[in-house]
């Protein structure tokens, strides 16, 4: 597998946790939308960007590892994770767009 389409697992209400291999390079806008239970995400070192709305409404989203090849994260990829409390960011992220992290009220330490 190398994508994960658009929405491909979007309202998946019982998913807990991802884990994104490093054979996986794309990641559809919305593709885990609103996957209220997820709490884990290990994105793999093959992802590039982490598309717009990405995670967003991952309200039990509070760890995610991210790839070390991640150059960019989207508009809302992280909106309204209020449980998220940290995050590093790869040093080869040359952009974080417009809201990535909106509504992600317990953010304490973006590294």
């Amino acid at each position: 597998m190398t994508s994960i389409g658009r929405y491909a697992f979007a309202e998946c209400r019982g998913l807990t946790s991802v884990n994104i291999p490093n054979s996986v390079t794309l990641l559809g806008d919305n593709c885990f939308n609103s996957c209220s239970s997820l709490e884990n995400a290990v994105i793999g070192d093959g992802v590039k960007e982490i598309n717009n709305y990405t995670f967003n409404n991952c309200f039990s989203l509070t760890d995610v590892k991210i790839g070390k090849s991640v150059t960019s994260v989207g508009e809302y990829a992280f909106n309204n994770c209020a449980k998220l409390l940290s995050i590093k960011i790869p040093q080869a992220t040359k952009a974080i767009k417009n809201y990535a992290f909106d509504g992600c009220n317990g953010l304490k330490n973006l590294l």
